[in-house]
């Protein structure tokens, strides 16, 4: 996948230095944003694929994939929410699943707005530890299954 990414990149790169006569360092800075959030998700595929059957996994991937970009508008949904089971099992779901839209720099590269390095650097850290977390898990469920 990096390597698709990388060459995509590439492509993209080639193509808007070609219209517009320069070359934005911004695209690989989303591009490498884009890279920690597709290793967040490889180690969700791999967590899955020891838990469950392929299929499965895929679709648990898939939903991950989904949730992860729309958490946050669930989140301000359940404002609206009152009473009931429905609000403690978004949150619940809120804290266990990750923010994708984390790292979703894309609109401010393109519209050139102001990127802080505390924002980076957090986002940073948060896609690294909760990959690191996915792929302990992944590893411990890993050694307990009998491969005989």
């Amino acid at each position: 996948m990096a390597a698709n990414l990388a060459l995509m990149t590439l492509v993209l790169l080639v193509v808007t230095a070609v219209y517009l006569r320069e070359l934005d360092a911004g695209l690989l800075f989303a591009a490498a944003m884009t890279l920690l959030e597709m290793a967040l998700l490889t180690a969700f595929a791999t967590l899955f694929a020891v838990l469950t059957r392929p299929m499965l996994g895929s679709v648990f991937t898939l939903a991950v994939f989904v949730i992860g970009h729309v958490s946050e508008d669930i989140w301000l949904l359940t404002r609206h929410v009152h009473g009931g089971l429905v609000r403690p099992l978004v949150a619940a779901v809120y804290a266990v699943l990750p923010n994708l839209e984390r790292f979703n720099f894309k609109t401010e590269v393109v519209h050139d707005l102001g990127i802080s390095s505390g924002q980076v650097a957090l986002t940073v850290i948060y896609g690294l530890a909760y990959t690191a977390l996915v792929l302990v898990l992944a590893c411990a469920r890993f050694r307990s299954k009998d491969l005989v």
